[in-house]
């Protein structure tokens, strides 16, 4: 996978980095999932058979996926899978079904997914500081199987089962939406925070500035620039590969 400039710049991604951002990503999902922050939610019954509202969701919980894979495509795309991920949230439930008599709910319900397949595809770009990022471009969550439990729901615990199944499917594209998200989110902020932490960046300018070329030896740096018409400089660091094209204007 390869990063272009216009300015001759080009980096190109080891097999190692791949290693390391798919270490990244797991480290990410595993300790963020778990902690979800998670707002309020209303859904309706259908045919005006009441609703119901989950209050205070938490995770109750979360088991690792079973594969969690990280390839890259050219020219420098990302693509990120997981497979197999079963969470559970739960929530204060209140509410009202309707049923010959309106009754309210009470008690907590939780909310089961399990077989959570998710798919990520990026893109690797330069920032305008000039330091790679990985930016979105787009998600897609599935949940194999999604279910409903009500505890300590008494006699309307037991009225709101006859509907779970109609509401778990209305719920299931919500919490869909909210993995994406969040994993988002995490790719945002996390994930570039810590892959910009692995960067070193030195400026063409600053190579010229300080005469680098003649410090190890070689030819002062203009007068490269000078002779040669191309001048490739290959410099390999753990993760990345850079290669720096010098040409004569």
């Amino acid at each position: 996978i390869y990063l272009s400039s216009s300015n001759a710049v080009r980096i190109r991604i080891l097999p190692r980095a791949v290693a390391y951002l798919n270490n990244i990503g797991a480290e990410i999902l595993n300790e963020q999932l778990p902690r979800l922050s998670i707002s309020n939610i209303k859904q309706r019954i259908n045919n005006g058979q009441g609703y119901i509202l989950l209050s205070q969701i938490r995770v109750s919980r979360y088991k690792r996926p079973t594969e969690h894979i990280i390839s890259t495509s050219a020219p420098n795309k990302i693509i990120w899978i997981m497979r197999n991920l079963n969470m559970g949230l739960i929530g204060s439930l209140s509410g009202e079904v309707n049923i010959l008599v309106p009754m309210k709910l009470e008690g907590e319900a939780e909310v089961l997914a399990y077989g959570v397949n998710f798919q990520l595809e990026s893109a690797l770009e330069r920032s305008e500081t000039g330091t790679a990022r990985v930016s979105i471009i787009f998600c897609r969550t599935n949940i194999q199987l999604m279910n409903i439990e009500i505890h300590n729901g008494g006699m309307t615990g037991i009225a709101l089962n006859l509907f779970k199944q109609g509401i778990s499917e209305q719920i299931r594209s919500l919490i869909e939406t909210l993995i994406c998200k969040k994993v988002t989110e995490f790719i945002n902020d996390d994930f570039n925070e810590k892959l910009l932490q692995t960067q070193t960046k030195t400026s063409l300018a600053d190579v010229i500035r300080i005469n680098a070329f003649a410090a190890i030896g070689l030819p002062n740096t203009k007068e490269l620039m000078e002779t040669f018409r191309p001048y490739n400089v290959n410099i390999s660091y753990s993760h990345l590969e850079v290669s720096v094209f010098i040409k004569n204007h």
